[in-house]
């Protein structure tokens, strides 16, 4: 089966459609989606991408990420997300968009969205996607995004202080 996603201009408007592979391969600009669940404790769930993943595999990520299928919106593609990776299902009333990135090659060429989550649901990660997941401090990821491990993917990276930036607002 191929991933079927919409191919976008610069202003994020849909051109056509194209698979994941072609698109990745082209270096088109396509959409993708972000998550941050967070716990009612204030905790963060992140999730380690399994090493059969073709970008950044074996890296620490958001709590759940993936592409914009074609003819879905962000949000849809959001709630699809989570329930696909995480096993849990919310409305679009648990997601709230945090922040938006531009696509630049280090992000895959992606026009991202970035939604917050707060649930005390059980977390089940999907083993295709997600080899090690787990509950860790705001604090603890202040720290290791400050270190600069090559652990965590640069998505991560990029967006985590802006994260911590509106929690703390």
């Amino acid at each position: 089966m191929h991933e079927l996603l919409n191919i976008v201009d610069e202003k994020d408007r849909v051109l056509g459609r194209a698979t994941r592979s072609e698109i990745h391969r082209t270096q088109r600009l396509h959409r993708a989606v972000h998550m941050l669940v967070a716990n009612s404790a204030g905790e963060i769930y992140l999730q380690k991408r399994a090493p059969s993943k073709d970008m950044n595999p074996n890296r620490w990520d958001s709590s759940a990420a993936g592409h914009v299928d074609a003819g879905e919106g962000y949000l849809q593609a959001a709630i699809r997300e989570v329930t696909e990776e995480l096993g849990v299902e919310l409305s679009a009333g648990d997601f709230h968009e945090f922040f938006r990135l531009d696509p630049v090659p280090e992000n895959g060429f992606e026009f991202q969205r970035y939604y917050a989550i707060i649930t005390d649901q059980t977390l089940t990660p999907c083993p295709r996607e997600i080899s090690e997941a787990r509950w860790f401090t705001p604090e603890a990821v202040d720290t290791w995004v400050a270190s600069g491990d090559n652990a965590l993917t640069p998505d991560l990276k990029t967006v985590w202080p802006v994260y911590r930036a509106r929690k703390n607002t």
